[in-house]
């Protein structure tokens, strides 16, 4: 009886948290969509003057603009071309409908004036949270500033979770220290081996990185008296905030994988695995129910048949339109989206692209995933006694990564040049695997 209480209880917060922060989302995007749209315009079209923007879609190695400029200029899209009333704005998200391998390019020529909008389309499975905040303060700063600003905050916090977690790893109780070293060591794989150098620059997945970070700086400067509600209040905020800026880049993997390493680490070696799935639990239903809430704000302020969207496009990255008569759009038929991709299809651009979160080496890729791989095996093999759990738990979250992979299989295939970041939960994973088997758990 007492569990049941336990999980409704929980289930309300969750629920609660997951319609107020949709409420919130809204209020915050109204400004946004109520700014003079000429305005907006040209400060979009001084950040291409400046170079700040260029219509090249940009894969490259970029310390000014990031290593892709694709969904930054559908954002920006959304600021500016949208039509009809304010909250169908802000719901519907709308872009220009054209074709979407080059919206830096239309988004420059709408807003020179050289094109007009023509037909547009309502993006409207996703918040787009970035608009609400990068809306307004563009009329305070240019775009160069404003990403630089965004990166420097990422790179700040992530640096200030870490040193507050090294002040406070001698101090305290067993499971304490266990929460610290766990903030200590994902901080640092964020900051060396997620390339965040290049995604931290663009507002497309700046604002994810800083919600990671966020929540890494909260779990380190909490006191080890907090109460599980009081941690459950940052799980659910991870999550909503998470759900309010993803574009399908990787953010839900992360916040998931990170929320549940550290929340395992706070508490006794033997419930690892417990506190480690029900924090997963919580972030996943947190990022969830904002998505569905805002399907039902879409139905209600603009398009009803817009809805749709939302399943068609999650049935399309799954590969299900290979076994369902699944509508696709005009823009999204092509052929990367109607081919059936193997396993060997989608895994391989993956480790192909291993390179980029080791700056370009092949050599460091071989060695530190592999060897990675190695040590969990031989973690899990050796832990014995009350480690074991925690051991287990790097195991868990990294399995993660796999079936991630294959149930979106079109996009981990299509996208695999920025979805490979998410195997940093590798090396973060093998390290706190490591530990928790060198060191014995009476002394973590």
């Amino acid at each position: 009886m007492q569990y049941r209480q336990r999980l409704l209880h929980l289930s309300t917060m969750v629920l609660l948290g997951s319609a107020l922060a949709t409420i919130a989302f809204v209020l915050l995007a109204i400004p946004a969509a109520l700014r003079d749209r000429a305005q907006l315009a040209h400060e979009i079209a001084v950040g291409f003057d400046s170079g700040a923007l260029i219509t090249d879609n940009f894969f490259a190695l970029d310390t000014r603009r990031g290593r892709t400029l694709v969904n930054d200029c559908l954002l920006l899209q959304t600021l500016t071309v949208g039509r009809g009333g304010v909250m169908d704005r802000v719901v519907s998200s709308y872009t220009l409908q054209r074709a979407p391998a080059a919206p830096c390019l239309h988004l420059r020529e709408f807003v020179l004036g050289s094109d007009a909008a023509g037909a547009l389309y309502p993006y409207s499975r996703y918040f787009w949270g970035a608009k609400a905040i990068v809306g307004p303060v563009l009329a305070l700063a240019p775009v160069d500033d404003l990403k630089q600003l965004l990166c420097a905050l990422i790179y700040l916090t992530l640096i200030g979770a870490g040193l507050f977690s090294v002040t406070r790893f001698t101090s305290g109780s067993s499971a304490s220290r266990r929460r610290h070293r766990t903030i200590l060591v994902v901080a640092a794989g964020l900051v060396l081996l997620y390339e965040l150098r290049f995604s931290a620059l663009t507002f497309a997945n700046g604002f994810s990185e800083l919600v990671l970070a966020g929540y890494l700086l909260y779990a380190a400067v909490r006191p080890a008296t907090t109460g599980q509600t009081g941690k459950d209040v940052g799980l659910i905020a991870l999550g909503v905030l998470t759900a309010w800026f993803e574009l399908l880049t990787g953010a839900t993997v992360m916040a998931i994988g990170i929320a549940a390493l550290v929340e395992s680490a706070d508490g006794e070696p033997g419930q690892s695995v417990r506190n480690a799935a029900r924090a997963a639990a919580v972030v996943a239903s947190s990022i969830a129910l904002p998505l569905v809430f805002l399907q039902f704000l879409v139905a209600v302020f603009g398009d009803p048949q817009n809805v749709k969207q939302f399943a068609y496009h999650l049935m399309l990255r799954m590969q299900l339109h290979q076994l369902l008569p699944v509508p696709i759009e005009g823009p999204w038929r092509i052929e990367e989206n109607l081919h059936s991709y193997s396993l060997g299809e989608v895994f391989l651009p993956i480790i192909y692209n291993l390179q980029a979160l080791t700056y370009g080496s092949k050599v460091a890729a071989a060695i530190v995933f592999p060897a990675s791989v190695l040590v969990l095996a031989v973690a899990c093999i050796r832990s014995r006694g009350k480690s074991r759990q925690a051991v287990v738990t790097c195991c868990l979250v990294v399995s993660l990564l796999p079936l991630w992979y294959m149930a979106f299989s079109n996009h981990t295939a299509v996208h695999a040049y920025f979805m490979v970041r998410l195997m940093v939960l590798l090396p973060i994973c093998a390290v706190l695997a490591l530990m928790n088997l060198v060191v014995p758990a009476r002394r973590l």
